[in-house]
């Protein structure tokens, strides 16, 4: 079952596939001064899939994502740079959060394609995560071990699941330029200069 595993082929699948769709926003064509939120964007995917690589545990085999990792005892260049980074991403996902919220729920709302891929990307990342978290949870918290199959079958689930995410990513990806390239709205306000 090494191809649904942690560090399988189908893990490696999904990083790639971030990493291509990153590189696929600059090499797609974009709206006059959108090149804001394409790097905003860019910095997401290549998070998501430096994540998936794990990556946040590469300075000091500590998830640079936790608290814990910059209030205990690290060489202070490793907190740095990991800040850094996290603060680069955290920051994208601000910027487009702070932008397009408005805009977003208004087309949510009409049922849109591209803000229906949103919620469905943020619904299976949220069901990606609870499997992810869920074998702990029954070991840690209730004292209930799985066997080795329970925990190659979630394993193999978590990671088809979350090779999802980048494909629906790039899906949304062409909704938005199709859309595009039909004249619909694309930027939040129009008549203003929003990247």
């Amino acid at each position: 079952m090494r191809e649904g595993s942690e560090g399988g082929v189908i893990e490696g699948m999904t990083e790639k596939l971030y990493f291509a769709l990153a590189a696929a926003m600059w090499l797609s064509p974009r709206q006059p001064g959108e090149w804001r939120t394409t790097l905003a964007i860019t910095l997401l995917l290549i998070g998501a899939g430096a994540r998936e690589m794990d990556l946040h545990k590469a300075l000091t085999g500590f998830s640079v994502l936790k608290v814990s990792f910059y209030l205990h005892d690290r060489p202070w260049h490793h907190k740095l740079i990991a800040f850094f980074c996290v603060a680069l991403v955290a920051g994208a996902a601000i910027y487009l959060l702070l932008k397009y919220r408005r805009v977003l729920w208004e087309r949510f709302k009409r049922l849109e394609p591209v803000t229906s891929g949103l919620a469905i990307f943020f619904a299976t990342l949220v069901i990606s995560k609870v499997l992810d978290r869920s074998i702990s949870i029954l070991d840690e918290d209730f004292g209930i071990p799985s066997s080795l199959e329970v925990l190659a079958l979630v394993s193999a689930l978590e990671e088809s699941i979350e090779l999802t995410l980048p494909v629906m990513a790039g899906l949304m990806r062409w909704q938005y330029l199709k859309l595009y390239k039909h004249g619909a709205p694309a930027q939040p306000e129009q008549g203003r200069n929003n990247a």
